[in-house]
C-alpha cells in the first residue's frame, strides 16, 4: 500500500442562504443562523500518476494499464463546525459534489473516505492507497487531539454521525448528523478518488446544507461551494 499524505488545507468560510423564514423575520431577508459557523477546507487535487504511485509495483500498473481509458485524482477536502455559538443547535449537514467532464461521460467517485463514522471514540487516522487505488483508513484510539471531534469513549452508539453516500456515481456526498453523544463540532477530513475519463477535463462542483433546530423544526440552509475546481490528467 502506498501511504498518502495529508496537505494543509486553507480554511474559508460559507455564505449561507436560508432556505426557508422563521417566526419574527417578517418581510426582511431571512437571516442565517449559519453564517461563519461552518468552514470548508481545500480542496486540492493530486493527480495519481505512475510516479505518485512508483512504490508500490501493484498500483502503478494499475495506473499504466488504466492510462488508455481513465486517469484517477486525489481530491482532499475537510470541513470545519465551530464550538459557537451553541445556539441554535446545528442537526444535520451535507457536502454535495457535482463530478462533470467536457463532452464525455461523467467521472465517478471511485472511492471515499471515510465510509461513515459510528463510533464514539476519538480515532487518528492514516490514509493509504489499496489495491486499485481504493482508499483505506487505519484508525488508532487516542485520548483526544486538537482540532479532532471530540467524544467520550466510555460511551456507545449505534446511530451514525457521519455517512458517505453514492460511491461509484457522479454526485458523491457525506452526510453528518448530530447524535445523542457526538455534536457537530470540530474538523473532518473528507478524501475523494475521482475516476474520470482520460484526457478530458473533469470539474467538480458542489454545495454545503446544514439544518440547525428551531423549537421543534429544522431549518435548512445552503452555501454553494466558492470554486469549481477543474483537472486533466498530463502524463
Amino acid at each position: 500500500m502506498t501511504q498518502i499524505d495529508l496537505p494543509e488545507l486553507e480554511e474559508r468560510p460559507l455564505d449561507f442562504t436560508p432556505d426557508s423564514v422563521v417566526r419574527g423575520d417578517g418581510d426582511a431577508a431571512p437571516v442565517s443562523f449559519l453564517e461563519g459557523r461552518i468552514r470548508l477546507g481545500g480542496p486540492q487535487c493530486v493527480p495519481i500518476t505512475p510516479a505518485y504511485v512508483r512504490d508500490d509495483d501493484g498500483l502503478r500498473i494499475f495506473v499504466e494499464q488504466e492510462a488508455s481509458r481513465f486517469a484517477y485524482h486525489l481530491v482532499h477536502l475537510s470541513i470545519t463546525f465551530a464550538a459557537e455559538p451553541e445556539r441554535p443547535r446545528l442537526e444535520r449537514a451535507t457536502v454535495e459534489l457535482v463530478l462533470t467532464a467536457n463532452g464525455a461521460a461523467p467521472p465517478t467517485a471511485w472511492s471515499m473516505k471515510p465510509e461513515s463514522v459510528v463510533d464514539p471514540s476519538t480515532v487518528k487516522t492514516t490514509l493509504t492507497f489499496a489495491p486499485t487505488l481504493k482508499l483505506s483508513l487505519a484508525e488508532t484510539e487516542v485520548e483526544a487531539e486538537i482540532g479532532s471531534i471530540s467524544r467520550e469513549r466510555e460511551h456507545t452508539t449505534d446511530e451514525p454521525y457521519l455517512i458517505a453516500e453514492n460511491s461509484m456515481r457522479a454526485d458523491p456526498r457525506w452526510r453528518f448528523r448530530r447524535t445523542r453523544t457526538m455534536p457537530l463540532r470540530g474538523s473532518q477530513r473528507l478524501n475523494l478518488v475521482v475516476r474520470a475519463p482520460w484526457q478530458v477535463d473533469a470539474t467538480v462542483k458542489g454545495r454545503v446544507t446544514g439544518s440547525t433546530l428551531h423549537h421543534t423544526f429544522l431549518r435548512p440552509e445552503h452555501a454553494d461551494l466558492p470554486w469549481p475546481l477543474t483537472f486533466r490528467a498530463e502524463f
